[in-house]
């Protein structure tokens, strides 16, 4: 499967039992459009879309949204599902709000503090070459009137 970009960082603060010893957050996104939650929210057989991050009542089931959009003003954008916002690069964003995303875009919800990183092989956490890809390639220009 491919990896078009991941999500790395960690959980600040645990508050909750099942959060105490999480790992460092390193999840791949894997789809052009993929929702970010609480985890165990939702089974990922039943919705492979969703990526579960830790178990905190301040992170929302289904928080934000990650996609890939083709066009000129394409790129990946976080569109903020949650009534309890998203900070992205040091600014606070609103249920409702879409945010552009670059590579190395800080994003922080509750206690969940990551980057959101495309792959290049030349640094250290780069995925394997075989994984790596690029983005989908825009639409084909529409047709002459």
């Amino acid at each position: 499967m491919p990896i078009y970009a991941k999500l790395k960082g960690k959980v600040l603060y645990a508050d909750n039992e099942a959060d105490e010893n999480l790992p460092p957050l390193d999840i791949d996104v894997a789809r052009t459009t993929v929702f970010v939650g609480r985890a165990g929210a939702y089974d990922p057989a039943e919705e492979p879309a969703f990526l579960g991050t830790c178990h905190s009542k301040s992170v929302s089931r289904r928080h934000a949204t990650i996609s890939w959009e083709a066009g000129d003003d394409g790129g990946w954008r976080l569109y903020c599902d949650s009534k309890n916002g998203v900070v992205v690069d040091g600014a606070f964003w609103c249920k409702g709000e879409t945010v552009p995303l670059k590579n190395r875009s800080a994003i922080k919800f509750g206690p969940c503090a990551c980057y959101f990183v495309l792959p290049d092989p030349s640094e250290a956490y780069a995925m394997p070459p075989s994984e790596v890809v690029a983005a989908p390639p825009p639409p084909p220009p529409a047709p002459p009137p």
